[in-house]
């Protein structure tokens, strides 16, 4: 078992051992505390389960999960008949299949292109591939990174810069990227994400008074990792 599958478990029990000792002490009067009567119902039990299995990395089943359990209560709270809304369950169906078998399609069937490149600029794109970026300059000017069913590396590594500072924008949909930063610039990053991981491990032994590297995008059921 890996440190992250470890970390992903000892988090999920944690929240198994709060919720169940919250539950209890309510259901016996020990502590009273209103909970709306949404909370009780089997949608909401279908929620949860689908955010634990997020957070235990099984994104595919834990989207389905979640997806069913918001789609019914929308549905009872605005009133909404099946007959409506029966499309959405062949998405949210599609999806899940996208989500359990992509990253075994991009393993399987596509090919890693190796790119070793003099220039100033990332402009890299990956769908439905997988590739290795060394980028290799004295004058770095950031870039844009758009991962779509892909998983990519980065390596700008040797890389230096003319300003003080310079900006990376990423949008990881479903895919997985990695950026390898060298261990003397200080990163800082304002990413949002989307039932995804975003990991900065360069950020936690920046050094002072050096290049600076800023990182912005957004992450949806992927995941972003700076090393």
């Amino acid at each position: 078992m890996n440190a992250s599958a470890s970390k992903r478990k000892i988090t999920m029990g944690i929240l198994f051992v709060l919720a169940g000792t919250f539950f209890f002490l309510q259901i016996n009067d020990i502590i009273f505390f209103e909970i709306p009567e949404y909370v009780y119902r089997w949608e909401s039990i279908l929620i949860v389960i689908g955010l634990f299995h997020i957070i235990a990395g099984n994104r595919s089943s834990g989207f389905l999960f979640t997806s069913i359990g918001i789609t019914f209560l929308c549905m009872d709270y605005f009133d909404l008949h099946i007959w409506n809304i029966w499309p959405l369950f062949l998405i949210l169906i599609g999806v899940s299949f996208l989500l359990k078998n992509v990253s075994y399609f991009m393993k399987e069937n596509s090919k890693t292109y190796f790119v070793n490149q003099n220039t100033d600029i990332i402009e890299q794109t990956c769908i439905f591939s997988s590739s290795k970026n060394t980028i290799q300059t004295e004058h770095f000017k950031g870039g844009k990174i758009f991962v779509l069913f892909g998983n990519t590396k980065i390596d700008i590594s040797t890389c230096k810069i003319d300003s003080d500072a310079v900006s990376i924008k990423i949008m990881v949909f479903f895919g997985e990227l990695q950026i390898q930063v060298p261990t003397d610039w200080k990163t800082n990053s304002e990413v949002t994400t989307v039932l995804g991981n975003f990991e900065n491990t360069q950020a936690k032994n920046s050094p002072i008074n050096t290049a600076f590297l800023q990182i912005n995008g957004n992450i949806l059921l992927g995941k972003c990792k700076i090393i």
